[in-house]
Formats: C-alpha cells, structure tokens, sequence
C-alpha cells in the first residue's frame, strides 16, 4: 500500500526493517513527514545486511570474469561464478 501522505515517527522502531516499511509507503518525498530521526535508529535485519553482502560478491566476481550478473545466471548462478572467480585468484 503506498500514500501520497506519509508522517513518520522514528522514535520507538523497535525492529529490524520497521522504518523501511514506514518510509516506502511514501509515493514522493515531498509527500513525506520524517520526525524524531537519530543517526542509528534504522537498521536492517541482519540477513538482509548478509544478503546485500553476498550480492556485492557476486558482482566483484562478474567484474572480474568481465560477465553480467544475467550472463552468470544463465551459466550457472553465482555460486559457479564465485567459484570460478575464486578459481582464477588462486592461480594467480
């Protein structure tokens, strides 16, 4: 569901992914409200942060084997492209 509206309070989030939720019912910024805003109160779930991790892995091996993340999904996924990756580095 999204708002044209949005006024959010970040005061009491109490967990992981709350605040995202509230800020991305917003269709536009000028329609957001953020109050009580503190430097450490969003936080993701820490499987998130481990996901958002592992793709910034997948996308250095792809760089470096100078393939797409789609050419590397058609070959395999990423775990063919990481091991080919990992691979080519111990040669080295």
């Amino acid at each position: 569901m999204t708002l044209p509206l949005v006024d959010v309070d970040l005061q009491h989030i109490f967990s992981p992914g709350q605040a995202y939720v509230a800020l991305s019912r917003a269709v536009s910024l000028q329609g957001l409200r953020v109050r009580n805003y503190k430097r450490g109160c969003i936080h993701a779930h820490p499987e998130a942060g481990a996901f958002n991790r592992s793709l910034g892995k997948v996308h250095a091996a792809a760089m470096r084997e100078n393939k797409t993340l789609q050419q590397a999904e058609a070959e395999g996924g990423e775990k063919a492209l990481l091991d080919a990756a990992e691979r080519k580095e111990s040669a080295v």
